[in-house]
């Protein structure tokens, strides 16, 4: 996916001197964004930035067409989300679409975790993610959604599509995971696609440093015998790292699924090398992807 600099409603640059702190180094916001201010967080690496993003626009509407660039340079960190959950309204033909391109370069550290999309009736999504991943650095990233009939006559969402691409510095493609699924089968509850469950999350780490076994090992500790949550934790091909599938009986519960895996991940690459941890036998729900697919 390649993003002209015109397309662009918000384009940001992290970047780090020396010992100080991670600084924006570029910020451009266009309508219907807003940048907050830089924050930090004691739970974050040493000095990384933390950002919201804010929409003035009310939601996601039929045409839209949004662009987001992210980069954070080598050694700097930042932590960059939403302001709330977005709302894609109901469409009559045509749909909207959000585009984002994540880069991490040497030794940086980037987690992008926006509120998850309310999908009101009739709604139709294209999101797609494309992440450049470089040696050393680590991409913290989630996708989520909600169907929602604020009319409660049981409407769902036409369809939604996203897909998560990620490729390393010079542009090879290490995994490409996509969701397609319209809101007649969603609702049909197939135990292989929604079953009860009103949420979906797809939460990725991304790394060429770590064993993605481990990771995907801390990762199933952090999610056991959390309530309202069916989760399944798996590694990525080309050693990239971790994925974690979460279907949740509501918002409240996606919520601390992510954030008990946020948790998670941040322990383990704040704290130095990740404990020992045996994957053991395959549990109900995990898997392995073993292949790039489309």
């Amino acid at each position: 996916m390649s993003l002209t600099k015109s397309a662009l409603q918000v384009d940001l640059r992290f970047e780090r001197r020396g010992d100080g702190p991670t600084f924006l180094a570029r910020q451009f916001a266009g309508y219907p964004f807003h940048v907050g201010r830089v924050l930090r967080h004691a739970d974050a690496p040493p000095g990384a930035a933390s950002v919201l993003l804010q929409s003035c626009s009310g939601g996601l509407f039929e045409h839209d067409r949004l662009a987001v660039r992210l980069k954070v340079c080598r050694r700097a960190g930042a932590m960059v989300g939403s302001a709330a959950a977005t709302v894609v309204h109901s469409m009559t033909g045509g749909s909207a679409v959000s585009r984002v391109r994540l880069e991490a370069e040497p030794d940086a550290w980037l987690e992008y975790l926006p509120t998850l999309s309310i999908l009101f009736p009739q709604a139709r999504l294209v999101s797609e993610i494309d992440v450049v991943l470089h040696p050393g650095a680590l991409i913290i990233l989630a996708d989520a959604f909600l169907a929602h009939d604020p009319q409660s006559k049981t409407q769902l969402f036409d369809v939604l599509d996203t897909c998560v691409t990620v490729r390393d510095e010079t542009q090879r493609l290490l995994v490409r995971d996509r969701v397609c699924v319209t809101g007649a089968l969603w609702s049909s509850a197939c135990a292989g696609v929604s079953a009860a469950y009103l949420a979906q999350e797809s939460f990725l780490v991304l790394t060429r440093s770590r064993d993605a076994g481990e990771l995907a090992a801390l990762l199933r500790a952090a999610l056991a015998d959390l309530p309202g949550v069916y989760s399944g934790v798996g590694t990525l091909p080309n050693r990239c790292g971790a994925l974690v599938r979460i279907l949740a009986s509501s918002g409240e519960s996606l919520r601390q699924a992510r954030l008990r895996s946020t948790q998670a991940m941040r322990a383990a690459f704040a704290l130095g090398p990740l404990a020992a941890a045996s994957a053991g036998a395959p549990q109900p729900g995990d898997f392995e992807v073993e292949a790039v697919s489309s």
